[in-house]
């Protein structure tokens, strides 16, 4: 009797864990440091006022939203694969849309030394070169200390995405793991006409 147990725990663990490895087969994200499952998929409904500076050094804040309706933060980091993968529709849809009043913005989530807290050279050296590969043009945000423990705190996974209004609140959900160019295209239509909507 006790050996049957013992085979059926060894089946159920066995089935467990291949679903688990087909799961991370189709459903690929790169786990973040900082997860915390009772944070996971939280966001303010408006993003604080951040002070952070961009790849080349220059200062970024709420504002670069202003001038767009809807705009895209996907937040990345330079070892993700699947968050690599889709850098190249986002840039393609950031031109597509532009007229629309859409726009993109990257957060790279892994360029802060987390012993030190400075800005590593050689990490912000390969999103330059990720970025040119992809030919990703969009702002690519380091995070600052605001960013960092507000939207960024508790993130599942990478790639994270989600979209704000022209004064920074939040629209729709947050989109965990990577998308098509047409899947993207189409949940980036609905939330304009959501936006210009709620705007009238």
């Amino acid at each position: 009797m006790q050996k049957k147990i013992v085979v059926i725990i060894l089946i159920v663990g066995v089935v467990i864990l291949a679903g688990a490895v087909i799961f991370t087969k189709f459903y690929p994200m790169s786990t973040s440091a900082n997860y915390s499952p009772a944070g996971a998929g939280q966001t303010a409904a408006t993003i604080d006022n951040f002070n952070a500076v961009d790849l080349n050094g220059n200062k970024v804040t709420n504002d670069i939203f202003s001038d767009y309706k809807l705009t895209m933060i996907n937040v990345w980091t330079t070892s993700c694969s699947p968050c690599l993968k889709e850098m190249p529709d986002l840039a393609v849809l950031d031109k597509e849309l532009e007229e629309k009043g859409f726009n993109v913005i990257g957060i790279v989530d892994d360029l802060i030394d987390a012993d030190t807290g400075d800005v590593s050279e050689s990490a912000t050296e390969l999103a330059f070169r990720i970025c040119d590969q992809t030919g990703v043009k969009y702002t690519n945000l380091i995070p600052d200390a605001t960013l960092k423990q507000g939207i960024l705190n508790g993130l599942g996974g990478y790639p994270s995405t989600f979209f704000v209004d022209k004064d920074g609140k939040l629209v729709g959900k947050k989109y965990f793991g990577s998308h098509t160019k047409d899947e993207w295209k189409e949940i980036i239509e609905e939330l304009l006409t959501k936006v210009e909507a709620s705007s009238k």
